[in-house]
């Protein structure tokens, strides 16, 4: 009796694992019949010095411009050889918005685009009679903002779809690819921003 005695809590124990065992292959079960699928971990977008090099090393330099605005960060404005266009990447990235002053007696288009840029206000792109120059003025705002809901707004198909490749790339978000209605646009967006986030991750 003694050793029926001993063994009968390592019984009781073996009885207790052989049950949560049972019970995760259910669970298990249920999630696969059910679809559920373990949530995927998304890499880290790159950091700002690293996304700015990049670009610089493709020459778009409007987009290194961008990237200081959208950040916030003037060092990327390092990456910019061009005198006015660093004077605009400071501003933009310290929102001093004096750069405009005498913006609007430049250009009738470039005046409400520098306003709303920023501001960070889209609606003032409305302003501007030609579509186009319009829709690039949305485009930069909504780039600034990481808003590719303002994208939406754009009249031009194509330019819907680029406004939204510009805002996964700053954002390192592979998911806003798929949202581009043109199917090759979709891929080499999708493919650009795998090729660059994990590179020098933000911290």
């Amino acid at each position: 009796m003694a050793n029926q005695n001993l063994l009968a809590p390592g019984i009781l124990l073996l009885l207790f694992v052989a049950s949560l065992i049972v019970a995760n292959a259910y669970t298990s079960q249920q999630q696969a019949e059910s679809g559920a699928q373990a949530p995927v971990q998304c890499p880290s977008k790159p950091s700002t010095a690293a996304l700015a090099s990049a670009l610089a090393a493709d020459e778009r330099y409007d987009m290194v411009i961008l990237l200081a605005g959208a950040s916030q960060d003037i060092s990327a404005c390092s990456e910019l050889f061009d005198i006015d266009d660093k004077e605009f990447c400071y501003s933009l990235a310290q929102n001093n918005s004096e750069f405009c002053a005498s913006a609007q007696d430049q250009d009738i288009e470039w005046g409400p685009t520098c306003r709303a840029m920023f501001s960070r206000d889209p609606r003032i792109c409305k302003s501007i009679a030609d579509s186009e120059a319009s829709d690039i003025c949305a485009w930069n705002v909504a780039v600034l903002l990481s808003d590719s809901s303002v994208c939406d707004s754009l009249a031009d198909a194509g330019n819907r779809d680029f406004c939204r490749w510009d805002i996964a790339l700053f954002m390192g978000d592979v998911s806003l690819c798929q949202s581009i209605a043109d199917n090759e646009t979709s891929f080499e967006c999708e493919a650009e921003v795998q090729g660059l986030v994990g590179l020098a991750p933000a911290q």
